[in-house]
């Protein structure tokens, strides 16, 4: 009996040892295969983060190509905050010219 259970004791160690060294194993194959799916990740979100600014270049550019009158009637409204402005904006010069002992904006003749 003694001889069966050193036997048994010698044989489930071996279980033991096999069994943790399959999980070593499995462990380590995992987390290689973690770290290349991180990297690959993150070429992937480097990717796509140049496709974004890129996208976001052309739209800047864009928007920046287009003469602001144009971008102003694509707007409700704005089309006409921009008129008011332009209309406060020379009658503030004619009150200055007035206040400066000019001539009246309306007297004046180019010849």
């Amino acid at each position: 009996m003694k001889e069966f259970m050193k036997k048994a004791k010698t044989f489930l160690a071996g279980i033991a040892v096999g069994v943790g060294t399959i999980l070593l194993l499995a462990l380590t194959v995992l987390s290689k295969k973690g770290r290349s799916g991180e990297i690959r990740g993150e070429e992937k979100s480097d990717e796509f983060t140049a496709r974004a600014e890129s996208k976001r270049q052309e739209a800047v550019d864009a928007v920046r190509a287009t003469p602001s009158r144009t971008v102003a009637e694509r707007y409700e409204g704005v089309g006409d905050a921009v008129d008011a402005g332009r209309n406060r904006f020379a009658s503030r010069v004619k009150n200055r010219i007035l206040a400066a002992g000019g001539r009246s904006v309306d007297e004046q003749h180019t010849d």
